[in-house]
């Protein structure tokens, strides 16, 4: 038994889960990025430090529940219109 010696595999890479890396590099560089440095344009103020003045004032203007009142319209209508037509 001992001429006939088991040899083990070569252990390999396993590459499987790599093909989800470029999709995630551009929603990254695409989505993820852009939001980012317009969370940090809201939220730092001028002396670099973290300021909730201007984003508060923007959740309390008119202008701005308007806009969320209308999407939130829009959301509804088109998840009916997808029921209705599915």
């Amino acid at each position: 038994m001992s001429d006939l010696a088991v040899r083990a595999a070569p252990a390999r890479l396993n590459l499987n889960g790599l093909w989800v890396a470029p999709p995630l590099i551009v929603l990254g560089l695409t989505f993820l990025y852009p939001l980012v440095l317009i969370a940090r344009a809201a939220l730092v103020g001028d002396a670099g430090a973290i300021d909730f003045g201007g984003f508060l004032s923007v959740l309390h203007s008119r202008v701005f529940l308007n806009a969320l009142i209308n999407t939130g319209l829009i959301a509804l209508a088109a998840t009916a219109g997808c029921l209705a037509w599915g």
